[in-house]
């Protein structure tokens, strides 16, 4: 999967997660919209820390990676590979 096929992707999943959290919500299954909600924060931590590594600014975007991380290992879902590949490359001296 490409870059743009990826962030697609997440585009779509953050998307959709936001219709669960309010759909779950509605319907009183308040377990369920904060399951939902909380991959919708990684998925918004995540880009965060992206935004912030395009501006070469690795305290804030390893910050934010590492929320991220810990959201998705939390919930052990798959965001948690693609987080811990950021925070690898940030904490080397390669250049952003």
């Amino acid at each position: 999967m490409t870059k743009a096929e990826k962030l697609k992707d997440l585009e779509g999943q953050e998307k959709n997660l936001r219709y669960l959290v309010r759909s779950y919500w509605e319907c009183g299954d308040y377990t369920k919209a904060i399951e939902c909600n909380q991959q919708h924060l990684a998925i918004v931590n995540l880009n965060q820390a992206k935004l912030y590594c395009k501006l070469a600014d690795r305290t804030l975007s390893l910050e934010y990676c590492d929320r991220a991380l810990s959201i998705a290992k939390k919930l052990g879902i798959a965001l948690a590979k693609e987080c811990q590949e950021l925070k690898e490359k940030l904490l080397s001296q390669e250049p952003l």
